[in-house]
């Protein structure tokens, strides 16, 4: 008989392996938005995990108001984690965003 794994226990089991090479992470979380955090750890408190580091000072709406606050999302709202390789690459690719999205709606008169 194969017993199945609760939720808790796969995630238990998951989290050995899980390291971090970016130092910064893009979280999104059913729970709560999201979070944009640098230098990024994965903490447990009495068998319940999270994924805790400071936020930055900004994202790609703006500055934010978490800035420089340790941040803890609950690893079983994480909807999904992308690694970027530093805040610079961040901020690059949030310039690329903004520039792409202003083009859009507001097309150069020529």
């Amino acid at each position: 008989m194969v017993r199945l794994r609760s939720a808790r226990e796969s995630l238990g089991h998951l989290s050995h392996f899980m390291k971090f090479e970016g130092q910064v992470l893009v979280i999104n979380s059913v729970a709560q938005g999201g979070a944009v955090i640098q230098s990024p750890e994965l903490v447990d408190i009495e068998g319940r995990k999270f994924v805790t580091g400071t936020a930055i000072m900004l994202d790609n709406e703006g500055p934010q108001w978490t800035s420089g606050l340790r941040v803890w999302v609950a690893l079983e709202h994480i909807t999904t984690i992308t690694e970027v390789p530093n805040v610079e690459e961040y901020v690059r690719r949030c310039d690329l965003h903004k520039n792409r999205q202003d083009a859009r709606f507001h097309p150069k008169l020529t």
